[in-house]
C-alpha cells in the first residue's frame, strides 16, 4: 500500500516518470479475519486492572476515613508549606537593603530595611 492504493507501478515514458495504483476495495460491512493472532502463551503474565476502589478523588477534600492515601499527601503538603511560609525567599539576596535594591517579585517589598536574619515587625 503506497498512499492508500494497493497494486503500485511505476514506469518511464517520454522522460516522464508515471505511478499507477488502485484503490482498495473496501466493502463496508465486511468483516475482516486477522491473519496474525496473539499466543495465548504470551497472555499468562497478563492481569487485568482491578476497578478501582471509591476513592475521594471528586471530593475537595479526603474523607474522614480515607483508605486511598490522599489524607496522608494533603498533611504532608501542608507541612510542607507551613514551613516555606515563615521564611520568605527572593531570587535577588538584597531584601535586607530596602526597596530601590529589591526585586519586582521580592516578599519583603514595601518593607523598611532590616538586618539579615532578623524579623521584620511592622509597628
Amino acid at each position: 500500500m503506497y498512499s492508500g492504493f494497493v497494486d503500485v507501478t511505476s514506469f518511464e515514458h517520454d522522460n516522464f516518470k508515471w505511478i499507477r495504483g488502485k484503490r482498495p476495495n473496501w466493502n463496508p460491512g465486511l468483516k475482516s479475519v486477522p491473519t496474525d493472532t496473539v499466543p495465548v502463551a504470551s497472555l499468562d503474565g497478563y492481569v487485568p486492572s482491578a476497578p478501582a476502589p471509591e476513592s475521594c478523588s471528586t471530593k475537595p477534600r479526603a474523607c474522614a476515613n480515607c483508605t486511598c492515601g490522599r489524607a496522608e499527601r494533603e498533611r504532608l503538603e501542608a507541612s510542607a508549606l507551613e514551613g516555606d511560609v515563615d521564611a520568605p525567599t527572593s531570587s535577588c539576596g538584597n531584601c535586607y537593603l530596602g526597596d530601590a535594591f529589591r526585586c519586582a517579585n521580592c516578599p519583603y517589598r514595601g518593607l523598611p530595611a532590616f538586618t539579615p536574619g532578623d524579623k521584620v515587625v511592622l509597628d
